[in-house]
């Protein structure tokens, strides 16, 4: 998601939404913020768990300010939807220009111990044949 504003005299403002992933046994992993900011302008991102369509308990929250350097990073681990509000807070003579939301998401975690189990198992069965048994 990019949100661009340009316009030192632009208030305040948030924007809330939810995201879901459908896919079962799919999560959310982390979630990043990035913004091209100048003055005292910030950004925020507060993410929640979901609890009857609106915020839950909140996860956590990323920051982002003109100082910055890197995104703002933030690990969620097994949640299928977040209610996410983003938030600009202006200062004087300062803007925003993109603003930049990013989320990855994992598979679950027993897929890699199938791989393993069945190598570990393919292995069992070209040593029985080697020995002959």
């Amino acid at each position: 998601m990019n949100t661009s504003f340009y316009n030192s005299t632009i208030s305040a403002s948030s924007q809330e939404y939810l995201i879901r992933i459908t896919e079962p046994g799919y999560y959310f992993a982390d979630a990043f913020l990035f913004a091209n900011l100048s003055g005292t302008a910030s950004v925020a991102k507060d993410i929640y768990t979901v609890s009857a369509g609106g915020p839950g308990t909140l996860i956590g929250t990323l920051t982002f300010d003109a100082s910055a350097t890197t995104p703002a990073v933030l690990a969620i681990n097994n949640h299928q939807e977040l209610y996410i509000i983003d938030r600009y807070t202006p200062g004087a003579s300062s803007a925003i220009d993109g603003h930049f939301n990013g989320f990855t998401q994992a598979v679950p975690g027993p897929s890699p111990l199938i791989g393993t189990g069945a190598a570990i198992g393919f292995c069992r069965k070209l040593r029985r044949r080697v020995k002959g048994g």
